[in-house]
């Protein structure tokens, strides 16, 4: 009987670690954050995080539940150091970060530069702000704590604001950096005052978000006052404009990320009239619309 329980004890045993996922240490040259920023992809190891610039503060969060988790020491890489990496980055980027068990957290740029809400300890909102985001590589101290690497919002008090929990993330492997959209104008850039001519304004966002439009027309106007849409990413959108008075203008457009608020750069398209439209008299128009290749001098004195 003995034997026959042991035997099944060792069954048990057995099928139990079978079960086991054990995964092996992270070797010294092994890569374990990807930063991918358009085409480029950059790999580091842990000794390559531990060579960059580092700040070390205190950071704790506030669960939705409620409760809140007191302030723990963090060590490590601020997210806007990393893009420095990336010598083309643009002046403004969203980033995605993906971690081991697929978790995926986007982030807004305010949000990057720590412009979030922030707690008291007892979970009472307090403000926007006074915290750094950093991809942190040790939690008081020690290197491979649970959740490394680990995005977490700290500040260098002893007392610090904390923030929500939904913005931290654990298991970070991967951190793509992403930038605003872009615009085009195209239209007629020559025409004559009072006479309404047609623009097309293409926007493109890397996220594929929807995006709004801000257009201005050079004569102190804006197209419904404000931003417009939204509009589907690649859309072509037509809009009429007519020009009241002689002069050249500076149509300028830029597009709005609907979810990550950036904004695209500035685009530009110059547009001269230099003269004005005059009704043609009834008379000559039908000797025109008749003989539409002759009188080109009288014509042109008519139209101009």
């Amino acid at each position: 009987m003995k034997k026959l329980c042991l035997g099944i004890i060792l069954v048990v045993f057995c099928i139990v670690v079978s079960n086991i996922v054990i995964t092996p240490p992270v070797k010294a040259d092994d890569p374990v954050l990807t930063l991918t920023y358009g085409e480029e992809h950059k790999d580091y190891t842990l000794d390559d995080l531990l060579a960059f610039d580092s700040i070390t503060g205190n950071g704790g969060r506030l669960k939705v539940t409620g409760t809140v988790i007191p302030p723990n020491e963090y060590t490590g890489v601020l997210i806007t150091t990393f893009a420095q990496e990336f010598t083309d980055m643009s002046s403004q980027y969203s980033v995605t970060a993906i971690s081991s068990d697929g978790y995926i957290m986007n982030y807004t740029y305010d949000e990057l530069q720590g412009e979030v809400m922030v707690y008291d300890n007892q979970g009472n909102e307090i403000g926007v702000g006074g915290v750094s985001m950093v991809l942190a590589t040790k939690e008081n101290g020690q290197i491979g704590y649970d959740g490394s690497l680990r995005i977490v919002f700290i500040n260098q008090e002893q007392n610090p604001p904390i923030t929500f929990s939904a913005l931290w993330a654990k298991y970070v492997v991967e951190l793509k950096f992403i930038p605003p959209p872009t615009i085009t104008i195209s239209g007629p850039t020559n025409g004559k005052t009072g006479v309404e001519y047609g623009y097309t304004f293409v926007d493109t966002d890397p996220n594929g978000h929807d995006v709004y439009l801000w257009i201005e027309w050079g004569d102190n106007t804006t197209e419904q006052n404000g931003w417009i849409g939204p509009y589907a990413s690649g859309e072509e959108i037509k809009i009429n404009h007519i020009w009241s008075d002689k002069g050249t203008y500076s149509i300028k457009a830029k597009a709005k990320d609907n979810i990550s608020g950036l904004e695209s750069d500035w685009a530009t398209l110059t547009v001269t009239m230099p003269c004005s439209y005059k009704p043609i008299p009834q008379l000559f128009e039908r000797l025109f619309q008749r003989f539409p290749h002759a009188f080109p001098l009288l014509r042109q004195l008519m139209e101009y």
